[in-house]
């Protein structure tokens, strides 16, 4: 999801304000407010990148959720 996922989101369900984050937001590297870049149609350093990226945010929200991977 990105951030205008999340707005249209909350914008037709106001009563989820507080439970909707975008991924980025358990990130331990990085930007928590930027948004997972789309490698769509880009080379494999883009796809690489995407994939650890995206690794590292869900090892965070593991960590957040006292769960281990």
């Amino acid at each position: 999801m990105e951030k205008s996922h999340a707005k249209n989101f909350l914008d037709a369900f106001p009563e989820a304000e507080g439970k909707v984050f975008l991924i980025r937001r358990f990130a331990r590297f990085g930007s928590k407010n930027r948004g997972i870049a789309d490698p769509y149609e880009l080379n494999y350093e883009a796809y690489r990148f995407c994939f650890l990226d995206i690794q590292d945010c869900i090892s965070g929200l593991a960590e957040h959720s006292s769960l281990s991977l």
